[in-house]
């Protein structure tokens, strides 16, 4: 193995998705994964578990590409979640009559 794979989200100019897919060099074998240098310019390494639940790249560009849409499913997912619950803070702050501070347990957050 002498290459590793990962994609990383990239925007263009203009605003418009444009997924990259990155290879790394895999510069030291071990029994548990591989040592890559993520960035050509620098000389830090970092450690690739193979055969792990959240591998950081991948073999084969096909892994990476699969687990790129995995990621993306679990932050879409994620940011669904954070959406519902700040569109249901608005619903109540939009009611007539509400004012901000009053507490639903009897005592002001505010100190009113």
């Amino acid at each position: 193995m002498n290459l590793l794979y990962r994609i990383f989200d990239n925007t263009t100019w203009n605003g418009e998705a444009d997924p990259v897919m990155d290879t790394f060099q895999v510069i030291k074998e071990t029994p548990c994964g591989v040592w890559i240098h993520p960035d050509p310019d620098s000389d830090k390494k970092r450690f690739v578990r193979l055969h792990a639940f959240k591998q950081w790249a991948w073999e084969t560009p096909e892994q990476a590409r699969e687990s790129y849409l995995r990621r993306k499913a679990k932050q879409i997912a994620i940011l669904k979640a954070r959406l519902k619950k700040a569109e249901s803070f608005y619903k109540a702050a939009a009611v007539p009559g509400f004012k901000p501070g009053q507490s639903h347990a009897g005592f002001s957050l505010l100190g009113q």
